[in-house]
């Protein structure tokens, strides 16, 4: 037997440029800095040493992103608020701007702290 190929219909065809147009402005929010992943934030604005750290933080339930739970492949962007849970305490902070790289002394100007708490 032979499969004959079946022509997609118009709504699958719809469906498919609609996903299309959706990934084309996702890729160019990627590239013009309008969004970024959780785990890579952490690591360019260095809150955490690491990006394999803030992935592992995200793992464990221990970052928030607008007081939801966040994956380290949470998108977040301007404006956001993030808190961080440490053993030692927990820092919440807005996120002010997203940059590819930044150089360690501006580092800090892509967020502003809203609160510290410490555990002791």
């Amino acid at each position: 037997m032979t499969e004959t190929a079946v022509a997609p219909t118009a709504v699958e065809k719809a469906a498919l440029k609609i996903t299309e147009f959706r990934r084309q402005r996702l890729a160019e929010k990627f590239v013009n800095g309008v969004i970024m992943r959780i785990d890579k934030f952490l690591k360019v604005s260095r809150i955490l040493k690491r990006r394999t750290l803030s992935k592992e933080a995200c793992e464990k339930g221990k970052v928030c992103v607008n007081g939801r739970e966040a994956k380290a492949g949470c998108q977040i962007k301007a404006g956001d608020v993030v808190e961080l849970h440490f053993t030692g305490g927990t820092v919440k902070f807005r996120i002010l701007q997203i940059k590819e790289t930044v150089k360690k002394d501006e580092a800090s100007s892509l967020y502003e702290i809203i609160s510290e708490d410490a555990n002791e």
